[in-house]
């Protein structure tokens, strides 16, 4: 939302931007979700400080790859989603700036309903 409203990411994202990539490396090491690693549980990929790695640096690198991948593309559809609603998200900050907090219900009705996607 940043970087469509200011042109520019600042360093507000960055707690978010931490959580999508520990989803996303979940996705991938954990729960099998990545087509490019498939079915299989990898370890820690930054195992404590002398223990055994249980993997490959080429494995490693497909993992970063694989991840790289996912957050590109849950970018690109937040990004579409945001520039498709920008009436909503101009809506929320206006109100937010006038009230600082809302509840469930307000943001509900400032955004109106879910779109079918």
């Amino acid at each position: 939302a940043e970087v469509l409203v200011f042109g520019e990411p600042t360093t507000g994202a960055q707690n978010d931007i931490e959580q999508a990539t520990r989803i996303a490396r979940l996705m991938v090491t954990q729960f099998g979700m990545s087509d490019a690693i498939g079915l299989i549980q990898i370890g820690q990929i930054e195992p404590e400080f002398g223990a055994p790695k249980e993997h490959s640096e080429a494995t490693a690198q497909a993992v970063d790859a694989e991840i790289r991948v996912l957050l590109e593309r849950a970018r690109g559809r937040a990004t579409q989603i945001l520039t498709d609603r920008r009436g909503v998200l101009d809506a929320l900050a206006a109100t937010l700036i006038e009230k600082e907090t809302l509840t469930s219900d307000e943001v509900l009705t400032l955004c109106g309903p879910r779109p079918l996607s």
